[in-house]
């Protein structure tokens, strides 16, 4: 969870008693913070906020892949017994909460270890202090991947605006924020991914100073440096401004007083997210099935490589003027060929059961996450919106097909086969990215959209496109 899922979070936050200063919630909390704390302080190369250029074998890299076995048995909370009545279990605005989902006493006592995770995860300022669940950590990338990215990240080659121009601010969130430059100067490493014909770039400036962020930095370019595919953004290259570097060229910075950054150049997409479509109502089966096709055409290349995205979300989905469809931000993703993980982390309303039941998972996350966003083109929004304690607790027990539209014209039985196929609870029932592109409601549809998704695209975002 980032800031990003900050509107759906907003009626929880009401609803407590205690309520968490904006911007100090970071729900993709790391293990390897106790790792390094086991360590002595004398044998780390550079402390948390140390701007030194990561190494592959730096600390933050440093962490041997787990036997899934062990992690089954270590996903509990030391000195928690779930075992006790619920009430002197959870804290009391973890018990509001739930009184303001309406779940009756006997459901919380049967499904108090996921109340707990969930509660822990999106307020952990309200439970006991070193409260967690004990699980093991499989590194995100691999190392050669890891020094592969590294030796990428470059100085700027020249003055930023002979670089981009003027940079038109397009988006900001949890991760950073995003803006729009002009090619004027490509540096040499750029040449190898830019088409001549690139006129205007995407450039993510992410803060790059705490090890948390520089793993996170690290681990999407690795992935975005691998990846290829026409439902994946285009990667093309990555600049190391430092502060100092800000500071001479009067660069604003979002980050305050420490904010060397990483700046993530990629393709730009005239248009915007599948979050900011969800809005409009002129959405037809067809188009909707055109986007569900693209997404797992991205998603069936990933997992085709072992590969999870793990934050799939409406922000997370790029839409064009021209019909393109592409998956973006890749800070969360993993390779699953060591094994599956249990850590629990993403954006609330999009996590998949087996994560917030702490279990192992593997790539069939995404499949869960991508049924939420077609879900949203219908519904106009994630379901339970507003109400991410509810949602998670929800899709962890009952799960979300309840909130399928079964009067919506649109969807039809075979739309609404499509969706429950992927909201099975159980992961390894949950059909699979190719197994879903083989379904009807996918090959007739999607491929009877005949241009229609060009006419509700430029229509959606006919104002950003003439910016």
């Amino acid at each position: 969870m980032d800031k990003k899922d900050k509107p759906y979070r907003d009626n929880d936050r009401k609803n407590l008693k205690k309520s968490k200063a904006a911007g100090k919630v970071d729900a993709v909390k790391d293990d390897w913070r106790a790792i390094l704390e086991k360590r002595s302080m004398k044998s780390m190369r550079y402390n948390n906020n140390s701007t030194t250029p990561l190494s592959v074998d730096s600390p933050v890299f440093i962490i041997a892949p787990t036997d899934t076995k062990e992690n089954e048995t270590k996903t509990e909370v030391p000195g928690v017994d779930f075992q006790l009545p619920w009430k002197s279990v959870l804290p009391p605005e973890i018990q509001e909460l739930c009184l303001k989902a309406e779940f009756t006493p006997e459901f919380c006592q049967a499904n108090l270890r996921i109340i707990y995770s969930v509660g822990l995860f999106l307020h952990e300022e309200l439970f006991a202090k070193g409260a967690h669940f004990a699980h093991g950590q499989a590194p995100y990338c691999q190392p050669e991947r890891v020094e592969a990215a590294m030796k990428l990240v470059q100085a700027p080659a020249k003055p930023i605006k002979k670089m981009f121009g003027s940079l038109k601010p397009v988006g900001e969130g949890g991760f950073g924020s995003v803006f729009v430059g002009k090619v004027k100067y490509v540096p040499k490493s750029g040449t190898e991914n830019m088409s001549k014909k690139v006129k205007r770039v995407a450039i993510k400036k992410v803060s790059h100073n705490s090890i948390h962020e520089k793993r996170s930095n690290i681990t999407e370019i690795a992935y975005l440096a691998t990846l290829s595919h026409p439902n994946i953004v285009d990667f093309y290259y990555v600049l190391h401004v430092t502060e100092a570097e800000s500071a001479k060229e009067k660069i604003s910075s979002a980050f305050g007083a420490t904010n060397d950054q990483l700046w993530i150049v990629l393709e730009f997409m005239q248009g915007g997210t599948l979050a900011e479509a969800t809005r409009f109502s002129n959405w037809t089966q067809n188009s909707v099935a055109f986007v569900a096709w693209q997404i797992l055409l991205g998603l069936e290349y990933l997992h085709d490589r072992n590969f999870g995205h793990r934050d799939l979300k409406s922000n997370n989905v790029m839409m064009s003027v021209t019909g393109q469809i592409k998956l973006i931000d890749f800070g969360l993703c993993t390779d699953f060929s060591n094994g599956k993980q249990t850590k629990l982390l993403g954006t609330s309303h999009w996590i998949p059961p087996e994560m917030i039941s702490r279990q192992p998972h593997d790539m069939q996350v995404d499949i869960w996450s991508f049924a939420v966003c077609i879900l949203e083109l219908f519904i106009r929004g994630p379901p339970h919106r507003g109400q991410a304690f509810k949602c998670m607790v929800s899709s962890a027990t009952v799960g979300l097909q309840d909130q399928i539209p079964l009067d919506d014209p649109r969807l039809g039985k075979t739309g609404q086969e499509f969706l429950k196929n992927c909201l099975v609870v159980d992961p390894t029932k949950r059909a699979t990215a190719k197994e879903l592109l083989k379904h009807r409601w996918i090959t007739v549809n999607a491929r009877e959209d005949n241009g229609g998704i060009i006419k509700i695209l430029s229509q959606i975002f006919l104002a950003k496109a003439l910016l």
